[in-house]
């Protein structure tokens, strides 16, 4: 005999257990009382930052109040509607403006939109943008407004008056609601939007024979940039070195697998003086106008903000180059010594 501690289960009595929690579960699945976890993404919804309609109080707005601080001259007017590189360039315009025209009797203009439609993508968290597109007589305005977290003002962050008689692509997605295409992401697109942007600061430091040429269709702010680079290189009265750097990158899929690409870059210039001489500039040169015509440095650095619009090509459609769109360039601060 064996003792009660170590009596042999009952195996029919265990089966019959086993069938009825398994018979259990299967009725309470059936009725809907057993849940399953669902699975943790750790992503939350995407979700529009601004009614459409309040968008269109943004832009006006901004409208207002940036014709009114560039007519007036007022530095605060304006931080109170812009921010980040497209600041920097209208704050440097004002000085520009000031040293050119020291009555004031000048001032730098700014578009007169009308007929603003927006595009309004969705977002999972801050910062948050929108991309409103207005018309300026024959021309279109694209207007980038941001904000970078809750309750904080909506802002223009990039602003590009387009060249005369350019459209622009269909965007991918639902109607006014566009897909946001990460910049280091290739997809569909012949190069990365992060890479579009690096290899046009290339172009422009590197010159009309740069390996960057190919990939991009001629602009005359281009050809400008680099004729001009090119005379100061040759200069014999100081020692000229430039460079690009990209500040901003944002793109949006067109319906077309390309992307409407928005991006900022810094140019650094620098002037050193052969000694013995000193660094002069012409009356009419933005840089002399900043620093109020001072005289005697044997160095001068100047930042200068570019923004751009550009419409990126799918792989295998077209040509293959990038087309800008809309290009802007702007003396942002000068440094002497």
């Amino acid at each position: 005999m064996t003792s009660a501690g170590r009596r042999r289960p009952n195996r029919r009595r265990r089966a019959v257990l086993m069938l009825a929690a398994l018979t259990s579960v299967v009725a309470a699945t059936a009725s809907g009382c057993v849940t399953m976890p669902k699975e943790k993404t750790g992503a939350a919804p995407a979700w529009a930052p601004i009614s459409a309609e309040d968008t269109q109080g943004v832009v006006r707005q901004y409208d207002r109040l940036e014709a009114k601080a560039l007519r007036t001259g007022n530095a605060d007017l304006l931080r109170s509607v812009e921010s980040g590189p497209l600041l920097r360039a209208r704050q440097g315009a004002l000085r520009v403006a000031r040293g050119l025209d020291s009555e004031g009797t000048s001032a730098p203009t700014s578009p007169k939109r009308s007929g603003t439609v927006v595009r309004l993508p969705r977002f999972s968290g801050y910062p948050v943008w929108f991309l409103a597109v207005s018309t300026d007589g024959a021309r279109k305005v694209v207007d980038m407004m941001s904000r970078p977290r809750a309750g904080s003002t909506w802002k223009a962050a990039q602003s590009v008056v387009l060249d005369q008689g350019v459209q622009l692509p269909a965007l991918a997605g639902p109607a006014g609601t566009p897909v946001v295409l990460p910049p280091a992401a290739a997809g569909t697109l012949i190069r990365p939007a992060d890479k579009t942007a690096s290899a046009y600061a290339l172009l422009l430091a590197g010159g009309p024979k740069s390996p960057q040429a190919w990939a991009f269709v001629p602009h005359p702010q281009t050809d400008r940039a680099q004729q001009a680079a090119a005379r100061n290189a040759q200069s014999k009265a100081f020692v000229y070195r430039h460079r690009y750097e990209v500040t901003s990158v944002r793109a949006l899929a067109t319906a077309d697998g390309g992307a409407l690409e928005l991006f900022t870059l810094n140019e650094i210039e620098n002037f050193q003086a052969r000694p013995p001489a000193t660094l002069e500039f012409d009356k009419a040169d933005p840089i002399a106008a900043f620093t109020e015509h001072r005289t005697g440095q044997a160095l001068v650095r100047a930042t200068w903000v570019w923004q751009v619009v550009a419409r990126v090509p799918a792989r295998g459609k077209g040509d293959g180059k990038v087309r800008l769109l809309g290009v802007d360039r702007g003396l942002a601060s000068v440094q002497t010594k």
